[in-house]
């Protein structure tokens, strides 16, 4: 039988109707019931498609069908959100003004209200995607109001900004960061949940001429949940985007990236971090499309994992014909704990241009027995030595964070998902 079969694609339009009737906007009406109508061209993800070949679909469609955890009244308990200042917070994809705290020059609200009052900005930055996937569409007709963040030309974020996504029924949240001109600062995403839920998150990134930001974005989600993430983000003339990835939580998570560098002199680099156990899976799918000369691009992702977990990485650096010039790097290293973890990693170059530096690598292995060695050898035990080296793996994606107290929150985070009792026996 074939996995959709135990689906039906019937159940799920009724569903949509019955959603779209609720839409007020006009705009997002049309633009909801053209999404579907898309979606259902392009049907639901198969492995016969290259992205999905190695997510587990049946537990996939599982969450995405559970229509209870949709329609079903429930208590969303907020946590105590560190940090407490420069917050937005979006409680199953909807922007809560009341517990949102920002002292910023910036422009926050609701994509229907900048569709509304910001419609200038709204028509020239929203959903201007190329090739968007099945998920994509589902995100597009099932959207919440969202959040669409504005950053104005030559401000600079005196504070990191945290945008807090916190989940415990289904949601398609949508995320439109613009930052214009010669902008700067730092901007944390950080999802997380109670209970089984199922989370399709689009982010937009647009980085105008000469701005210069940190992203972080942390998943850590339900251990009993599902995210599905895509993250798009344009480059302009001279602009540097350093793009940090975590991958701490959910059952079942996917975080698509791909950045164009659609300008001369723009600069993107992406670290990532996952860790895994039980078994519970998690799939990176990165392209940096270079399209313009002299640009430069980075990406370092690891993975630690235990049990059965299973991990993917699917990176790809696209230089096209014009693209002189172009620097670009990538590598993916992974640390198995258990005989019984996977990861699928494919590293992938495609170029199409003379003078260009590119290079490309992954590499899996366990703990070295000589690193080992040499611990003990300096009178540290057995267990320790383990958490040492294991820690030293994950602390190089770490060490990059600019920001000393997020750096530092983030260590506690790793600490606290790593199964550390597991493989100190």
């Amino acid at each position: 039988m074939l996995v959709q079969d135990k689906f039906s694609l019937d159940t799920l339009e009724n569903h949509f109707q019955a959603n779209l009737a609720k839409e007020q906007n006009a705009f997002f009406k049309n633009f909801k019931q053209n999404a579907f109508e898309e979606f259902l061209r392009a049907g639901l993800p198969t492995t016969k498609k290259e992205e999905w070949k190695y997510i587990d679909l049946n537990l996939l469609f599982e969450f995405i069908f559970n229509f209870e955890k949709t329609n079903q009244k429930t208590t969303l308990q907020t946590p105590d959100l560190w940090p407490k200042d420069n917050i937005l917070l979006l409680e199953n994809g909807n922007l809560n003004l009341q517990l949102s705290k920002v002292n910023q020059n910036i422009v926050f609200c609701s994509l229907k209200t900048a569709q509304e009052k910001h419609f200038e900005l709204f028509e020239k930055y929203f959903n201007k995607i190329a090739n968007r996937d099945s998920l994509d569409l589902l995100n597009e007709s099932f959207m919440s109001e969202s959040l669409f963040l504005y950053i104005p030309s030559e401000t600079t974020l005196e504070q990191p900004l945290n945008i807090f996504c916190n989940s415990n029924l289904n949601n398609s949240c949508r995320l439109l960061i613009v930052c214009d001109k010669f902008s700067k600062g730092e901007i944390l995403i950080n999802t997380f949940g109670q209970e089984n839920y199922f989370a399709n998150i689009i982010t937009e990134i647009v980085l105008e001429d000469s701005a210069q930001f940190e992203i972080y974005y942390v998943q850590n989600e339900s251990h009993t949940a599902s995210q599905i993430a895509s993250t798009y983000c344009n480059l302009k003339k001279n602009s540097v985007l350093h793009l940090h990835s975590f991958a701490l939580g959910g059952h079942l998570s996917r975080h698509k990236i791909i950045a164009d560098l659609n300008e001369a002199g723009s600069e993107c680099s992406l670290n990532g971090l996952y860790v895994l156990a039980d078994n519970n899976q998690t799939h990176n799918q990165i392209v940096l499309n270079h399209h313009k000369p002299n640009c430069r691009s980075s990406q370092l992702y690891k993975g630690i994992l235990d049990d059965k977990a299973r991990a993917e990485f699917s990176g790809k650096i696209r230089v096209a014909p014009n693209a002189i010039g172009t620097n670009a790097q990538q590598l993916n290293r992974n640390l198995l704990i258990s005989p019984t973890a996977k990861v699928d990693t494919r590293p992938q170059l495609e170029i199409e241009a003379d003078d260009v530096k590119c290079s490309h690598g992954a590499t899996i292995g366990q703990l070295e027995e000589e690193q080992l060695f040499y611990l003990l050898s300096r009178g540290i035990d057995l267990a320790q030595a383990k958490k040492v080296l294991i820690y030293g793996f994950a602390r190089e994606i770490i060490q990059k964070i600019a920001y000393l107290p997020l750096r530092t929150k983030l260590d506690e985070l790793f600490l606290a998902n790593i199964p550390i009792q597991k493989i100190l026996v």
